[in-house]
């Protein structure tokens, strides 16, 4: 039981290659009498498919079997589903999607709405060989999304952007309020995630269906916010959150899901060697309870942005307070005495169950610099969060918590758990991440009209880290429990204590577009190139995990500045305890955009 270790930097060059998108949209103006109107709308139709082979050393034996895979992890039947439902050349998505927005002035005051629709053609309507918790596992049938959130469903329509705006001048100082469902726009711009932006929520089914585009991937949040310009150069500005949003995670047996029992929807927890088929059939898994309400108070946050010109550089400095936008998992100790905490099929509905939750009143200090000039950007981040939920390694909770006998480095932790508590999978720990940037454009490099160059490097540290022989977060269930009183019986991977979160980590982010106008009548090109390297160290979010590359290729066409095309392929490979290194993806999108 963990936190989602999401696929970071897939999310991240993904979001990268949408924004080379944005500059295509034409908006349509409307005059409504003394109301100005702005339309904006794009549909795509699009589809994903999986170009690399289940790589057997990431499948548990039992359940690769079932799909013709000899699976040699040495665990995983809690994190395989998404690997084993989509073969080498097979879907993993085609869906029809439209965004729709509308934005209305008059005088001071605004209006701002924005939704989305989508289908999946494939998840829900094709067959999958494996299945997944909410379709009990019946391999041959599509996948079902029962119980999953309404982003996180196979089809929907929801809500994005919808406020209110209204700009004032109380004592010549320009004020602008938002109030309504927005994102907060710190720290944008960063393909390393984790810093100012983790204040606002995503919505990573959307960001995995082809064809994304940057406005379709955020979870607006209920919030007012307001922005106060002191002086030319000097602006304030803050916001209270007054309702929680989540970020929406994979749902499980989909490609990208890595945990099967987190997303809404997912309620088994399996503890027991069997299959997930047979231990669906004779209750071998541990149940979810519910999420505990997570409260809508204590998030908000404040700024303060100063412009030195003499330098042409702004510098920022922010504090917030929010509540964790990602789940932990967390169990509940068996109140059962003699038996054990775990029988087949719960007889008596005592068994050890677990629950998500969403670890409140995390504090936030950011720093920020941006400097302009000679087509340069230099740009750096430094954020400092004091009581970071950092969650526990997930073998280690199950094990401690489903047995009274099994290895774990939280046996101590189960043993002081009174009968039917609740012990919270996560521990709060100092975590400082730094970051800087520089990006460019040059004109008329390799015959483009113009070539964009950018660049990042990150890291993120943990002062306080304990020795993972004692207490250990993170790395995925699939490499199975780690040394116990520095006892272990694995493989050398397993038995290890690398891939557990380190006090250290660090990698970098390459990225190159160019932009060959009227290559044909009114036809433009768009080339681009990204490539991600995780070089150090093991990230308690994901965002770094040693050894990671993913490299991101993608041509995009446009005609008329309208009707668009895209084609692109993102390998990913590396890290001997990256539990997606297998899955790379090739996309072909269509659509139109106004």
């Amino acid at each position: 039981m963990n936190r989602p270790q999401i696929k970071r930097t897939t999310m991240t060059l993904a979001l990268t290659l949408a924004g080379l998108w944005h500059p295509l949209a034409q908006a349509v103006d409307l005059n409504l009498g003394d109301v100005a109107a702005t339309v904006h709308g794009a549909v795509t139709l699009g589809t994903s498919l999986r170009t690399e082979s289940r790589d057997p050393g990431l499948l548990q034996a039992g359940n690769g079997g079932l799909v013709g895979t000899d699976g040699t992890a040495a665990g995983g039947r809690n994190s395989d589903d998404g690997d084993l439902n989509f073969a080498r050349g097979e879907r993993i998505s085609t869906a029809l999607k439209a965004v729709g927005s509308i934005e209305l002035k008059q005088d001071n005051l605004g209006l701002m709405l924005r939704a989305k629709a989508w289908h999946d053609f494939t998840l829900g309507e094709a067959d999958a060989p494996f299945g997944n918790a909410p379709n009990g596992y019946r391999a041959g049938q599509p996948l079902s999304d029962k119980g999953f959130s309404a982003r996180a469903k196979f089809s929907g329509a929801v809500f994005q952007e919808a406020y209110v705006s209204a700009s004032f001048k109380p004592g010549a100082m320009p004020l602008s309020l938002r109030l309504g469902d927005q994102m907060i726009p710190w720290g944008g711009g960063w393909s390393i995630s984790g810093g100012l932006s983790a204040i606002n929520a995503m919505d990573l089914p959307a960001l995995r269906r082809p064809g994304v585009l940057p406005e379709e991937v955020g979870v607006p949040i209920p919030a007012l916010s307001a922005r106060l310009a002191i002086s030319a150069d000097t602006r304030v500005e803050a916001f209270h959150q007054f309702r929680f949003r989540a970020t929406e995670i994979d749902g499980c047996g989909t490609y990208f899901s890595t945990y099967d029992y987190l997303a809404q929807g997912c309620n088994v927890v399996f503890v027991a060697g069997a299959t997930d088929v047979v231990g669906t059939r004779f209750g071998l898994y541990g149940k979810r309870a519910p999420t505990p309400e997570v409260s809508n108070s204590g998030q908000f946050g404040l700024g303060l942005n100063i412009k030195a010109p003499s330098l042409a550089t702004d510098f920022g400095v922010y504090l917030a307070q929010y509540h964790s936008r990602l789940p932990v998992a967390s169990a509940i100790k068996s109140p059962r005495g003699a038996g054990g905490p775990f029988l087949p099929g719960d007889p008596d509905g005592l068994n050890v169950q677990y629950l998500t939750e969403y670890p409140e009143d995390i504090r936030m200090l950011g720093l920020t610099f941006m400097t302009k000039g000679n087509n340069m950007t230099l740009a750096g981040e430094l954020t400092y969060r004091p009581n970071q939920p950092v969650a526990l390694n997930a073998t280690d909770l199950i094990r401690a918590f489903a047995s009274n006998v099994a290895p774990s480095a939280l046996r101590g932790d189960a043993i002081a758990t009174a009968p039917g508590g609740v012990f919270h999978g996560y521990d709060r720990r100092h975590v400082l991440q730094a970051q800087l940037s520089a990006s460019g454009q040059i004109k008329g490099l390799w015959g483009a009209e113009s070539v964009s160059l950018g660049g990042e490097v990150g890291a993120k540290y943990m002062n306080d880290l304990p020795d993972p022989a004692t207490r250990r977060y993170g790395r995925s269930d699939i490499f199975d429990i780690g040394p116990v009183g520095g006892v272990c019986a694995g493989s050398a991977i397993q038995c290890s204590d690398d891939g557990y979160v380190s006090k250290m980590a660090w990698g970098y982010r390459l990225r190159v577009g160019l932009r060959y106008p009227n290559v044909a009548d009114q036809l433009d090109l768009m080339p681009a190139l990204s490539f991600a390297h995780d070089v150090r160290g093991w990230s308690h979010d994901n965002a770094f995990n040693e050894g990671r590359r993913t490299l991101g290729l993608a041509l995009r066409a446009a005609y008329q500045k309208m009707y668009l095309a895209e084609i692109s392929w993102t390998p990913t490979w590396g890290g001997y305890y990256n539990a997606s290194r297998d899955r790379s993806v090739l996309s072909a999108t269509v659509g139109l955009r106004f």
